[in-house]
């Protein structure tokens, strides 16, 4: 039931939040577990035409001369023919020199492409500097963050994010700000920060069903276990609460006895019933 154990509380919490996935704006292809792990998390609190329109409105007035287009084409052929540190340096000093937000999304592109991670977040960090009102901007800096050494500077951002959000919307955030802070090496400060970003939403069962995955991957499973029993006492009727604390206990008598309970009690619980059954 392992691998199941994600896949049974995504689709939970994306029934609770009656809402699809949102769509990200991704970086350049990679290969499996390099940087392309780099996802950006969103919630669509605002539509994707108005923010670019708003964006857009404060992009600076630049005049395109030949010096520059000149520089523009060249870093792009430099880029079609697989050398990327000049097309990244002439690009990076093109957003410098412009302050134009869009030349240093594109150095980053170029970095998180060719696995430069520190190139990349040079970058990303000009970019949130000449548009600190770009979501994509913060997105790319989170994920840069998570895969590095010190996950801090992220904490602040994933805070601001879970207390903007709508309600409905919240608990889809939580699980993405779980999975995006499970990329991080750092397995304790993760445990650490996501108790303290989920803390004021104590009252939330997915809150606690997200504490119960971080525990149980980190092979903590008396605190899973809590936080799974946390959830669905604040949720009685919640199959995946009961699944999650099923899962968490890791003994099938126990586990069993627990479903069958629930079975009881909610005869109408057909995901619980083929769990048991399985």
């Amino acid at each position: 039931m392992k691998n199941a154990f994600a896949i049974v509380t995504l689709a939970g919490l994306l029934s609770a939040c009656a809402v699809a996935p949102p769509s990200v704006p991704t970086a350049p292809a990679a290969s499996p577990g390099s940087l392309a792990a780099v996802e950006p998390m969103v919630v669509d609190e605002v539509p994707e035409s108005e923010e670019s329109a708003a964006l857009d409105e404060q992009l600076p007035k630049v005049a395109l001369s030949s010096e520059l287009m000149f520089s523009l084409l060249k870093a792009e052929l430099d880029i079609a023919r697989g050398d990327w540190r000049p097309a990244y340096e002439a690009l990076f000093a093109a957003a410098g020199q412009t302050r134009d937000p869009r030349l240093a999304q594109r150095a980053a592109d170029v970095a998180l492409a060719n696995e430069q991670s520190g190139d990349a977040m040079r970058a990303v960090s000009l970019w949130r500097e000449l548009a600190p009102e770009s979501d994509a901007a913060s997105q790319y800096f989170l994920g840069l963050v998570t895969l590095s050494d010190d996950i801090a500077p992220a904490e602040a951002i994933f805070q601001r994010r879970l207390a903007e959000a709508p309600g409905a919307a919240r608990a889809l955030l939580m699980f993405q700000t779980q999975q995006l802070l499970s990329k991080a090496r750092d397995k304790a400060a993760v445990s650490a920060m996501l108790a303290r970003l989920l803390q004021p939403y104590a009252q939330s069962p997915e809150a606690h069903l997200l504490l119960a995955q971080n525990a149980f991957a980190n092979g903590a499973s008396a605190e899973a276990q809590k936080e799974a029993q946390t959830a669905l006492a604040l949720q009685g009727d919640s199959e995946v609460a009961v699944l999650t604390l099923a899962q968490v206990l890791q003994d099938d008598a126990k586990a069993g006895a627990v479903l069958a309970k629930f079975i009881a009690e909610h005869p109408q619980a057909r995901d619980v019933r083929a769990a048991r059954a399985r």
